[in-house]
């Protein structure tokens, strides 16, 4: 099986060195170096649906393992080869984003780096604000600011994916279907999606 990317993603906002932690979801495709204010542990992210054969897995060593699949959910991140997996044609749509006062950052938000690609026509770049709770440290409401880089034929995924986010924000509930959703218009594949599901939510 040749694994693309897998990864869950745990998220705090650190300010003023007070780690605010929001009742976070799964999969990230984006970056967020440790050091900024939104805060990742590791990203997955999601296809297709479930595989009846593939529940019950169980991580071993790093790795999760079903019935006659191995999943490596680190060898699956997409984390860092957002870019390269979109030109190879491996990857639809990258998400990133970061508390407003944090950027510009191109190690947060690569800008530049999709800039090109943006200009040429090749992809479509999404943008949208989103505001999450009042932070003391900030002294206001703490602003996020989303960036999405999608093929051009798939700039559909742009507006899906921001409206899982509001999602998100108004019900500040992380659930398997919302992981399942956000991960498979980041282009995860149904494995890697079950295998991660099965290690993060039985």
């Amino acid at each position: 099986m040749a694994v693309q990317d897998v990864a869950m993603v745990a998220v705090g906002v650190v300010c003023g060195g007070v780690h605010h932690r929001r009742a976070q979801r799964g999969p990230r495709d984006d970056r967020n170096p440790s050091g900024t204010l939104v805060r990742k542990a590791c990203q997955l992210v999601t296809a297709n649906t479930c595989h009846a054969d593939l529940r019950g897995a169980m991580p071993r060593d790093g790795l999760i393992v079903t019935i006659g699949i191995v999943v490596d959910l680190q060898a699956a991140n997409h984390t860092n080869r957002e870019l390269e997996l979109m030109l190879a044609g491996k990857k639809p749509l990258a998400w990133f984003y970061d508390e407003i006062s944090a950027l510009p950052h191109e190690r947060i938000i690569p800008e530049a780096r999709f800039k090109p690609y943006v200009e040429s026509g090749l992809f479509v770049r999404g943008e949208a604000l989103i505001e999450d709770r009042y932070l003391p440290q900030l002294g206001r409401v703490a602003i996020i600011k989303n960036v999405l880089f999608a093929v051009r034929d798939e700039a559909w995924r742009i507006p899906a994916f921001l409206l899982t986010q509001r999602v998100f924000y108004r019900t500040r509930t992380y659930t398997e279907q919302l992981e399942r959703m956000q991960s498979e218009l980041l282009g995860y594949t149904a494995e890697e999606i079950d295998a991660w599901c099965d290690h993060q939510f039985r």
